[in-house]
């Protein structure tokens, strides 16, 4: 007997920006890291400087202001970045895609524009499961996404999709 699931996707806004982020702190897996301990502790001898100017010296005021700046650069850049795609795209956001998961593998069709791609399960890179989404990454840049909302049986797909791909199937914890 087949086991398959026909799932009816759109891909919002929001959830594009989420994917975004997530992909950034997964592959610098330190980067949050250094964002968590840094920021207060910048925020906070700025503010001690001011508080009391003799006790931080310029270097650490400074370096903390530089660092601050930066943070700020690199979302501005990275949100002026996914601003421009998602106005750019007329095929992924806002546009609904039918996928069909089965034995043989996953096929991913935009029904408005005709397209359909088919990717058997030894071309799959791996499958991310997060709180939200189901990101099947077809190489380590490109990844179709799956609202976990929108997946009938959800249990049933996690275990075949465990039993399909083994160790290729991850939770991001």
């Amino acid at each position: 007997m087949e086991r398959s699931w026909l799932i009816q996707n759109t891909l919002t806004k929001r959830d594009y920006r989420k994917i975004v982020y997530l992909n950034i702190y997964k592959r610098e897996r330190l980067s949050p890291f250094i964002f968590v301990i840094t920021l207060p502790l910048s925020i906070l001898i700025i503010i001690e400087r001011f508080i009391y100017p003799e006790m931080v010296s310029n270097f650490m005021f400074y370096t903390s202001c530089l660092f601050l700046i930066l943070l700020f650069l690199f979302y501005l850049v990275l949100e002026t970045a996914i601003r421009r795609f998602i106005k750019s795209d007329k095929r992924i956001i806002d546009h609904p895609m039918k996928i069909q998961i089965r034995d043989e593998g996953m096929e991913v069709s935009n029904p408005e524009q005709g397209s359909e791609t088919h990717y058997a399960w030894n071309t799959i890179y791996k499958v991310l499961e997060t709180k939200e989404f189901l990101l099947f990454y077809v190489n380590t840049m490109r990844a179709e996404i799956i609202s976990k909302k929108k997946i009938e049986n959800l249990k049933g797909l996690k275990s075949f999709l465990k039993e399909k791909l083994g160790a290729k199937y991850k939770m991001k914890k």
